[in-house]
């Protein structure tokens, strides 16, 4: 009797929340400021929707086919909104980060430029790495590179005649150059021909983990304050997983700091070391620590993932191939192409790379997470819709990429002419606003001419030195978006060109 007797209070106690919870979910469904902004239902009524997009591993196909029943504006989210409309992408670009991007902090201190949310700061910070990663910098590691596509090479071609998953040595390269070029210090993943230590698995399970909590920025909020996150975060001693990645990084900072006057490197880390602000003073240990995590975390799925397109749609395109194959040859003859081909060959006499690695950016996502900013206060309108400020605003850059109104009716087809042809100025500046794939404006890549050298490099020598079969050109890969495209059983056999 006495166990009955409580059976109304537990149904009172459980009534609670489920009212709150249902009286949110109407708020947010038919009072919300967002309320007249198309969208699925759920989007408008909690964050577990972006939550079950992110876990089914589809993310830039679903949020294509939001724009597509929605239009250029959907509601994502019960804060949220997806944006893809040109007309808005300089006031996207220029309103701050939002607190999405809190959970990629690995410390609370010592903020890279990569968290900073203000865009104002964010471009006062990162004036102080920038140089590091210009091109003119880069170029003075070219030879580095050029070991690591030598030693690619080599693999491949022990693998001629054979079915093998490109997919791995496409990271495995793009790893080792990234260590090479930011600390002097790859990894050899190609020369070992497997995940060393199980780096990349800790990579994927880092980022995978990051791009779910990031849907829930007040959790990350609480997670982060003072008290706790040292506790949770990961640790730089740890062997594997995350903390092994920021130990790998910060190592390399550690290593060197206080050695800088005695042994010099040709490499990014070292001109950030040297570099001086205004008042000539050099970046902490902490700053350098945090800096020294992009290349690590950013510099390896991304390139991999470029390269890979490259390979799949010039490969399965034979009017494509032709004209990249008579470039290269042409070239070749006149003795005018290194082995591997330096940078400056390239742009001056396989000019058609350039196009390919755009078109081939604008196909296939290298990043299929939205990347969301935060509309400023006092709001702003989008679309005949009124977002008040704090709203959160995505874009998809796969929806951007296949979006007929930037690109034509031919947006799915890949046409690396679309970017050289002879188009009027009104079609040239929409096709130019469109090209948001390396981000745009303050916050654009950093690492983006690192990218463009290697992707450049190993490509031309790829399509140069071997003939390339897909095995499955319908269905070439398996994948997964996972803040990052993750690609495996990416099955090619190669043949030595005659």
């Amino acid at each position: 009797m006495a166990i009955l007797s409580i059976i109304p209070l537990i149904s009172y106690w459980l009534l609670l929340p489920i009212s709150f919870l249902l009286l949110r979910a109407l708020y947010r469904k038919y009072l919300h400021p967002l309320r007249k902004v198309p969208g699925p239902f759920l989007a408008s009524t909690t964050n577990l929707y972006r939550l079950a997009i992110f876990l089914r591993g589809r993310q830039h196909y679903e949020y294509h086919e939001l724009h597509k029943k929605y239009g250029p504006l959907a509601r994502l989210g019960p804060n949220t909104v997806i944006l893809n409309d040109p007309a808005h992408f300089s006031d996207y670009f220029g309103w701050d980060k939002s607190p999405f991007w809190r959970a990629f902090r690995g410390r609370l201190t010592d903020l890279d430029h990569g968290q900073i949310a203000n865009i104002k700061e964010h471009a006062v910070v990162k004036r102080r790495v920038m140089g590091g990663y210009s091109m003119s910098n880069i170029i003075k590691s070219e030879g580095k590179v050029d070991s690591h596509i030598t030693e690619l090479m080599q693999q491949f071609s022990a693998r001629c005649g054979t079915v093998f998953d490109m997919a791995p040595w496409t990271q495995w390269a793009a790893f080792d150059i990234a260590m090479d070029m930011a600390f002097s210090n790859p990894i050899g993943f190609v020369k070992a021909g497997h995940d060393v230590n199980g780096l990349i698995d800790s990579l994927h399970e880092l980022l995978t983990g990051t791009g779910i909590i990031a849907l829930f920025p007040k959790f990350v909020t609480f997670m982060q304050q003072p008290w706790l996150f040292p506790l949770i975060a990961p640790r730089p001693t740890d062997k594997k997983g995350p903390g092994a990645l920021y130990g790998l990084a910060w190592s390399q900072v550690n290593k060197r700091f206080d050695a800088q006057d005695e042994e010099k490197h040709e490499d990014i880390l070292q001109w950030i070391i040297e570099r001086e602000d205004r008042e000539g003073q050099r970046l902490s240990k902490g700053v350098l620590e945090n800096e020294s995590v992009a290349p690590v975390l950013a510099g390896s799925d991304t390139s991999a993932t470029v390269l890979r397109a490259i390979i799949l749609y010039v490969a399965t395109n034979p009017r494509v191939l032709n004209k990249l194959h008579e470039e290269i040859d042409r070239a070749d003859a006149a003795g005018l192409l290194s082995t591997p081909p330096k940078y400056e060959e390239i742009r001056q006499h396989v000019p058609y790379i350039a196009p390919i690695m755009r078109e081939a950016l604008r196909m296939y996502t290298v990043v299929g997470s939205p990347m969301p900013r935060e509309v400023p206060k006092g709001g702003a309108s989008i679309n005949g819709y009124f977002l008040p400020g704090g709203t959160e605003v995505s874009i998809c850059h796969y929806a951007i990429g296949r979006n007929t109104a930037i690109f034509g009716e031919d947006a799915d087809r890949f046409r690396p002419e679309r970017w050289t042809e002879e188009v009027d100025p009104a079609t040239r500046r929409l096709r130019e606003t469109g090209d948001v794939f390396f981000s745009n404006g303050t916050m654009m890549c950093t690492g983006r001419n690192v990218a463009t050298l290697e992707i450049w490099k190993i490509a031309t020598q790829l399509f140069r030195q071997f003939d390339i079969e897909v095995v499955d050109p319908v269905k070439p890969w398996q994948e997964k978006d996972s803040l990052v495209m993750l690609v495996w059983d990416f099955r090619v056999s190669l043949n030595v060109r005659r």
